[in-house]
């Protein structure tokens, strides 16, 4: 939308508001006309810096590094929905057994995430686990 043709949506906007406040016998206010993608972008934002801080960081201190998880990186990946927490392993993808060792850390992670309660953190948000190989392939 070019900035004039916001302009004009801002001027009716405001106009609307102005009548309607002034039907009710308000003279002295403000009108501020926000735009959805904004406050879209402002949802985003929190719902990143909560899944970062309050989920991912908890998660990684537990989790990367530790010769239990064979994992040494994890990646968060909002878009398309669900939430996907991937988890880059050690493991090569042709080791026959790293389906069960995926499966087996996959476990782990979600014992870990409801063990912490950080499940009520997510508050009911889709999400993944994923668990990849060395050379990045989807195991679980």
């Amino acid at each position: 939308m070019p900035s004039t043709e916001k302009k004009t949506v801002d001027n009716k906007v405001r106009k609307f508001v102005d009548n309607v406040l002034e039907e009710h016998g308000y003279d002295a206010y403000t009108v501020k006309v926000v735009r959805e993608k904004k406050i879209k972008n402002q949802l985003n934002e929190e719902k990143v810096r909560r899944w970062m801080i309050k989920i991912i960081n908890p998660i990684k201190d537990e989790v990367i590094g530790k010769t239990k998880y064979q994992t040494y990186d994890i990646a968060i990946d909002f878009h398309p929905a669900p939430t996907k927490l991937i988890f880059k392993t050690y493991i090569k993808s042709s080791d026959l057994m790293a389906k069960r060792k995926a499966k087996k850390i996959e476990a782990m992670i979600k014992d870990y995430i409801k063990a912490e309660q950080l499940d009520q953190l997510i508050d009911g948000e889709p999400y993944k686990i994923i668990v990849r190989s060395r050379d990045n392939k989807e195991l679980n």
